[in-house]
């Protein structure tokens, strides 16, 4: 029993019982990829015709969403949050196992595809568990989404702490931090939170890893996560007796229908506007109705029958309160833009189907959970471009159309969808007929499946944009019914779904009557999906004519104000009262500017700041343009390096004569000493002058034009020398011979900075050699497995790997860190670079080691060109803490050189490159140094002609002892390491320009003010 208290005691808190959730996250990440691909398992297995399988997935997955909306009225109503949870893993789970054993091989004697005609199997999987499974599984999913969000994400928002309350300490472990109120429990809920995301990734980087090995094995990939679910299952139902009682509250959508019932009952009573006549909940203000939608007020209007059933649960269907009236109406004025959203769930629905089919049927052995993780991650990417580009902008104007500008960029967005789907699958279709494929129903066109790269980034953007903008609109625009936001949003996308098989068989009913051929054939090569795209983009083209229709007919006197001043309501949960927060933020000064004849109000120095981020936006997006082109030829010219290196030198030159275009424009040349010429300087005049003796006098020592005279520090005093003033003799020199004997103290004092930072760069040089490897043995490693993988893949995840890298760092650890000791973060940052670089060389290694014994077992390991009988994607990992490894540890250094050599900041990019390719250079080296030792060692050299005669995995394992004892070096030189010179936040710190004189910023036509310096 005491077990059992503490257990109850250190639970108590909410965000701790979704410990017991975290099976069932992960089981959802299994599903990530499963149902996307329906299609596939139809098509391909089960030899349907591609109108059917069509139905089926769009049926299944419409349904899935649009039951949603009834599952959170049964949660509120009756049901509750955990036997819901229980009961849709338990309908979920056994769904999947039926469509484990639906598979073909289970009806065809072990034939994994159906042998018989397309029709005939059609009605073959009549006969399988199929369509019970498929049954089970859309109410199994409808259901388990609300409750497993609200138990797990929605339990671990935190709390902000109190404004006004002062830092306390609080035991951690073995370790006393100082926090404010609330810290630590928001802490212990990011943490949390963190876990479950992590959980989530881990099943869906499980789920792809499954879609790579188990290529042909549908019957597996059903039933791993219908076992993980269960087990999951009995993981959350040990928490059960944990959770406190059952809250049911009321739902707005059945306040909404109590309100339709009782205007229509009361719709001959009549209203003078007496308030005294209406019906006011307890603690309501008493306000007077609004006059839009009056015939709904009579619902709030009392009578001599509603005070005899005023105890009576009848009273609820006769009598409505002001404010359920007022909800009521803000919903239904939802209506006219809901009706909008219907077609982004049309143009939605074409990611799981035809976009399935048509990279299964293209060149390149690219799996289709590439172009869904492409999708996947373009939804986070374009939502945070908006967030920084546009969405505080539109706020900073008119806040109440924020939500309205972002879905019609997702609007907009499904029409470039649609449109460069229909060019892809017309270039699709002519590269079949160029071959005499086209009427090979199981021809795969020979056409890159990198071409629906773009497609697929789109459909991203747009459920990025509109999706989320939706959500964001309900919950602004109706904020008492806010938690119904994504229920909401997934029934419009649900009812959408489903509408799109009657505008497909429409379409092949208007093919068939006008052309005498339906342009939807049993498979994607005898369709002409070309044609089916451009029918979507008009509906998508008038869909975003209709939006602004109605967008601009709408009210928004009700969109509330920021998000982060409005009160919090969670996600299908009872709201506690939190107290209002005091105080209102307060208004900048602005100013007006007159641009071409448009007056906008902006703050100070935004316009400057505007214009500067514009372009700024533009060099990004031209080097996003190069860098797409480069991996568009480098996928295009395989063989071809004749090209790729005449298309790159024809648009540097292209690019230099633009340049010299604005040549008479630049100002005149400035130049400006360097900290390098500087510390040679003072090394060489400290050298001249080291049998002078130096008294540590102010008098004696050259400060130049400083107006302070501080003295030399004793820190490698042997340097001080080279500030000391001799008698006569340097008073005598001409300027140019008196450098080179005599310097200032604050020279002295910067050349002291510079060379107490060599021992810390040392550790670095072991970093550039590991960097190396990237563009060396991992090329040769992409360019000799299975998959036809480009190795410019690899290339780009690991670049994405440093974007990710440094937003989780800035995310999770970058703030404590700086919280316990700002000195410290650039070292800490270093570290974990360092450490990244071990891990990067043992995964290399062990996947070498794989490699091999994949190229033994086949017999072909002596085979000097052949490919082994791996998949490429194995590479994923090494290339990841590759990048993670550049971002850490090579931005780490830039950043310590800055804060510890501050005066010298601008040469900070250039120092680490120059370390790093020392130790590039080194690399050489240390290969040769490798190979004599196999050599002499073993009698064979680990470094063959070709990659299949090399023992890279050796290799590899000398780079992590390589790495191993370069960690344990920095350790001791960081730890002995003196951080009093590192200064302030980066924030706080003047910006120094790259290798530039810095020019001073002009004033404003208006003086109002000085222009400030970013």
């Amino acid at each position: 029993m005491r077990i059992c208290d503490e257990l109850r005691i250190w639970f108590r808190l909410p965000e701790r019982l979704v410990i017991f959730t975290f099976g069932l996250l992960f089981s959802k990440g299994l599903m990530a990829y499963v149902l996307a691909n329906l299609m596939t398992f139809l098509t391909d297995f089960w030899n349907l015709k591609l109108k059917q399988a069509l139905a089926i997935v769009n049926l299944q997955d419409g349904l899935r969403n649009m039951l949603q909306i009834h599952v959170a009225l049964c949660i509120d109503a009756c049901v509750g949050y955990r036997w819901m949870l229980i009961l849709s893993s338990l309908l979920y789970s056994s769904g999947l196992f039926l469509l484990a054993f639906s598979v073909p091989q289970f009806f065809f004697d072990n034939v994994k595809v159906c042998p018989v005609g397309k029709g005939q199997c059609f009605e073959k999987l009549k006969d399988t568990p199929f369509w019970e499974g498929l049954a089970l599984l859309i109410l199994g999913g409808a259901a388990q989404v609300i409750p497993l969000y609200s138990l797990s994400f929605e339990q671990t928002k935190t709390v902000k702490a109190p404004q006004g309350f002062k830092p306390t300490r609080v035991k951690i472990g073995c370790c006393l931090c100082k926090v404010k109120i609330g810290g630590w429990r928001q802490l212990q809920q990011s943490i949390i939170r963190l876990f479950c995301f992590g959980f989530m990734l881990l099943g869906t980087i499980t789920s792809v890893y499954g879609f790579i090995s188990f290529k042909r094995k549908w019957h597996q990939r059903f039933l791993i996560p219908a076992i993980a679910i269960g087990i999951s299952l009995l993981w959350f139902t040990c928490g059960f007796p944990l959770y406190g009682s059952r809250h049911l509250q009321p739902s707005p959508l059945s306040t909404m229908l109590h309100a339709l019932v009782a205007a229509a009952r009361k719709r001959h009573l009549s209203y003078q506007g007496n308030l005294e006549q209406l019906h006011h909940g307890e603690g309501e203000e008493k306000l007077p109705v609004t006059d839009h939608l009056k015939w709904l007020n009579k619902a709030a209007v009392k009578s001599l029958t509603d005070d005899n059933l005023m105890m009576d649960e009848k009273i609820r269907w006769r009598l409505c309160t002001v404010k359920e009236v007022e909800q009521t109406k803000l919903l239904l004025n939802m209506i006219p833009m809901s009706v909008t959203f219907i077609a982004y769930g049309m143009v939605k629905s074409l990611g799981n189907t035809f976009f399935v089919e048509q990279a299964n049927n293209m060149r390149g052995g690219v799996p289709i959970v590439v172009f869904q993780m492409i999708q996947g991650s373009s939804k986070g990417v374009v939502k945070s471009i908006y967030k920084t580009v546009f969405e505080k902008r539109i706020k900073r104007n008119k806040r109440q159309y924020s939500d309205g500008v972002k879905i019609g960029i997702g609007m907009l967005a499904s029409v470039a969808c649609c449109s460069v789907a229909s060019l892809v699958e017309t270039k699709r279709l002519k590269a079949l007929g160029r071959e005499g494929l086209s009427n090979d129903p199981n021809a795969i066109a020979p056409i890159s499946a990198f071409w629906l790269v773009l497609q697929f980034f789109l459909l991203g953007a747009m459920e990025g944009l509109a999706g989320d903008g939706i959500q964001d609109f309900f919950g602004h625009y109706a904020p008492d019914s806010r938690r119904y936001g994504p229920v909401f949003t997934s029934s419009l996308i649900g009812f959408g779904t489903v509408l799109n098989i009657g505008f497909i068989f429409f379409l092949d009913y208007y093919s068939t009557s006008r052309f005498n051929a339906s342009w939807l054939g049993d498979s994607i090569n005898q369709s002409r999906l070309d044609s089916i795209y451009r029918a979507y983009i008009f509906v998508a083209l008038f869909n975003c004519f209709f939006y602004a229709y109605v967008a601009t007919k709408y009210s928004y006197d009700n969109i509330i104000g920021l998000p982060e001043e409005e009160e919090e309501i969670t996600f299908l949960e009872v709201k506690q009262d939190e107290p209002a927060a005091a105080g209102a933020d307060q208004q900048s000064n602005q100013e007006q500017v007159n641009v071409e004849l448009q007056k906008i109000s902006v703050k100070i120095g935004s316009w400057r700041q505007l214009q500067q981020e514009i372009i700024r936006w533009c060099c990004i997006g031209f080097m996003l343009l190069g860098v797409s082109i480069s991996v568009y030829g480098l996928i295009s010219f395989k063989r071809k390096w004749h090209q790729r290196f005449l298309v790159s030198a024809i648009a540097i030159l292209i690019g230099l004569l633009w340049f010299l275009c604005g040549f008479p424009f630049y100002g005149p040349r400035l130049l400006q000493p360097s900290p390098l010429s500087t510390m040679l300087r003072t090394l060489i005049a400290a050298a001249r002058k080291r049998h002078l003796s130096c008294q540590h006098n102010s008098e004696q020592l050259h400060h130049g034009d400083e107006v302070e005279r501080p003295l030399l520090t004793d820190h490698l005093g042997w340097l001080n020398k080279a500030a000391v003033k001799e008698s006569m003799a340097d008073d005598d020199l001409l300027i140019e011979e008196k450098r080179w004997r005599l310097c200032t103290v604050k020279e002295v004092e910067q050349t002291k900075f510079l060379l107490s930072i060599i021992p810390m760069s040392m550790t670095i040089i072991v970093y550039g050699m590991v960097r190396s490897l990237g563009n060396t043995f991992f090329v040769e490693q992409a360019n000799s497995m299975n998959g036809g993988i480009p190795s410019v893949v690899f290339q780009m995840i690991q670049e994405f790997s440093k974007t990710t890298v440094r937003l989780g760092y800035i995310m999770v650890l970058e703030k404590r860190i700086k919280r316990i000791g700002r000195r410290f973060h650039d070292g800490v940052k270093i570290g974990l670079g360092l450490l990244a670089s071990i891990i990067c060389c043992a995964v290399a290694s062990s996947v070498e080691t794989k490699r091999l014994k994949a190229l033994s077992r086949n017999g072909i390991s002596n085979d000097s060109n052949a490919t082994a009988p791996i998949s490429a994607l194995w590479l994923l990992p090494q290339f990841f803490f590759l990048g993670a490894m550049e971002e850490l540890a090579g931005s780490g250094i830039q950043d310590f050189f800055g804060h510890y050599a501050p005066d010298s900041r601008r040469y900070g990019p250039v120092f680490t490159s120059s370390i790093t390719g020392f130790g590039t250079v080194l690399n050489i080296g240390f290969i040769a140094v490798l190979d004599y030792y196999s050599k002499s060692r073993f009698n064979a050299s680990w470094l063959g002609d070709r990659i299949n005669q090399s023992r890279l995995d050796s290799i590899y394992r000398a780079y992590v002892i390589i790495a191993l004892l370069n960690c344990f070096l920095y350790a001791h030189v960081a730890a002995r390491y003196s951080y009093e010179n590192i200064i302030g936040k980066p924030e706080e710190e003047e910006e120094i320009p790259f290798l530039e004189v810095k020019e001073e910023e002009g004033q404003v036509d208006v003086d109002i003010q000085k222009m400030p310096l970013r």
